[in-house]
């Protein structure tokens, strides 16, 4: 939503960016999901797959080398902001929030 709302060049996508920042926060991102091309578009899909199996890649890459901490299990709401989830699920480690 940041990026779009930064960098687009479209006035449309700019206002979706706006509108699509606070709930983008709470990992609500239905709105740029189904408003912005994302969806069934052949050349977004790859990003679309590609950056979350990245991202756990390198959250179990960090967990086993040990430069961040192991979770502890807790279950968080999947609508906790990011850098507090991962200061909570790593149990209060900066390096969690940091990771995340």
């Amino acid at each position: 939503a940041i990026c779009l709302f930064l960098f687009s060049k479209s006035r449309a996508n700019k206002t979706l960016g706006k509108l699509a920042i606070i709930p983008s926060i709470f990992n609500i991102n239905t709105a740029i999901l189904f408003t912005f091309p994302t969806v069934l578009n052949p050349i977004m899909l790859i990003p679309f797959i590609a950056t979350p199996t990245i991202n756990a890649l390198i959250t179990y890459v960090s967990m086993a080398v040990g430069l961040v901490p192991y979770t502890t299990g807790v279950i968080l709401p999947w609508t906790m902001p990011p850098i507090i989830g991962g200061f909570l699920a790593t149990g209060a480690s900066w390096r969690g929030a940091l990771l995340q």
